[in-house]
């Protein structure tokens, strides 16, 4: 072989390994959400839509096929086909209490759909209770067949609404297992340190999950997990009040998608810590919102806590608009997208650069117009390993290294009546 030719076959080799989108993300090229909102990825430009008939004030998700066209979407109450018309056995969902009004669904992550790995014409929906009715609907899924209703799809008869367990809080997310083929689905139960783990693989559901009792108290309902890009960190952020104030914390965790087995890690700093985040493209950095209108960063490539946890960096902060970064949400062209509260904002705001450091990696504020609708706090929720661009901190030995130095024991108990709660945190070093 000569050289020229060896050449080329390098230079294919790496174009197939650096330039190739992992083909699952064309099912995340078009978005519903907020009321009436829309947004599709498939041109390379973004561009607005406003066929949707979701109106959800937070949780929704949205299914396209691995070409990019368009499935059906749902606001964890009622489902709708590719032509925006209610799939016959797709609605009433969600418990009374979370489908009020046009149906905006205020838990945090109420919906997210994930393919079932044995059969191409089936996704399962899983949905959470909202914390306004204290969970008390549950954690639950429901089965749609895309080969029901003329292949426009319907949910299984028998397969709607089975409840996993109660009461439930408002996290949940899933990834990919090692072998890229079966998934895990991650949630967490209420006032107490279980996750619950469950597997999905050609043979269906496995609805005895793998609970794990790991970190700190989930001691509120509103709460959200993810799980990072390349499928090894995962964090949970959950917020608690009391009479003066929001105290925020949010934990990192590792997360093996071999064995679906998670190991805390660290908490982020507290003061900075928000409901809404996101890990970048490459799960080298994580990004919160906090109080509607700050926005900040903290570098994972590392395995000290400590070091973790002060490479925190604002990026933004508005200072004005409590209203204006929510929820972030991962797109297929390598960018987080953040949405504003509920019926208040006719556009939404970008991360751009998001592997970067703060300086190159940088808030574009309310530029991505929502052709007249109006955004809602949460994005669709998707599986974020379909937008994996690889391990961006693989160049440092000690990655994933469990070691934790900053642990917050459990030193207080708040009540759940719902009433204000007074508390005091220690931090020990190990």
């Amino acid at each position: 072989m000569n050289k020229l030719a060896f050449l080329l076959i390098i230079l294919g080799s790496s174009f197939l390994l650096f330039g190739q989108q992992n083909p699952e993300a064309k099912r995340a090229d078009k978005w519903y959400f907020g009321h009436g909102a829309g947004l599709d990825f498939s041109s390379g430009n973004l561009v607005a839509i406003n066929d949707g008939q979701l109106h959800a004030k937070e949780g929704c998700a949205t299914m396209s096929d691995i070409n990019g066209n368009l499935l059906f979407y749902t606001d964890g109450d009622t489902i709708w086909d590719r032509n925006h018309n209610p799939m016959p056995n797709g609605t009433g969902l969600a418990s009374t209490a979370c489908a009020t009004g046009l149906g905006q669904n205020s838990s945090t992550q109420g919906a997210l759909i994930v393919p079932h790995p044995g059969d191409n014409d089936q996704y399962y929906l899983f949905t959470t209770d909202c914390a306004e009715n204290f969970g008390a609907d549950g954690y639950r899924y429901n089965l749609i067949d895309m080969s029901l209703n003329g292949g426009y799809g319907d949910v299984v008869n028998g397969q709607k609404r089975v409840l996993l367990f109660a009461p439930s809080t408002e996290a949940q997310t899933a990834t990919i297992h090692a072998n890229g083929n079966d998934f895990w689905i991650v949630t967490h139960e209420f006032d107490n340190s279980n996750f619950r783990v469950y597997s999905l693989n050609n043979n269906g559901l496995n609805t005895t999950p793998d609970i794990q009792h790991v970190g700190y108290p989930l001691d509120r309902y509103n709460s959200s997990v993810k799980i990072s890009p390349n499928s090894k960190y995962m964090s949970l952020a959950n917020h608690i009040y009391d009479s003066t104030y929001t105290f925020l914390y949010s934990e990192l965790f590792s997360f093996d998608n071999s064995t679906g087995n998670i190991d805390h890690f660290c908490f982020l700093d507290n003061a900075y810590g928000g409901l809404y985040f996101s890990f970048s493209p490459n799960s080298s950095k994580i990004y919160f919102t906090s109080s509607g209108y700050q926005l900040y960063q903290y570098d994972l490539c590392s395995s000290d806590t400590l070091t973790i946890q002060s490479s925190f960096k604002m990026i933004d902060d508005q200072g004005t608009d409590n209203s204006a970064l929510k929820g972030l949400q991962l797109g297929n062209d390598g960018k987080i997208y953040i949405g504003a509260s509920y019926m208040t904002h006719p556009s939404i705001s970008v991360i751009e650069n998001p592997n970067e450091e703060n300086g190159d990696a940088y808030l574009s504020y309310h530029t991505i117009d929502l052709d007249g609708n109006l955004s809602g706090e949460s994005l669709p929720n998707f599986m974020d390993y379909i937008f994996n661009e690889g391990d961006g901190c693989e160049n440092n030995p000690n990655e994933y290294v469990i070691e934790p130095s900053v642990r917050i024991p459990n030193v207080f108990t708040p009540n759940n009546d719902g009433d204000n709660d007074v508390f005091t945190v220690n931090i020990y070093g190990y």
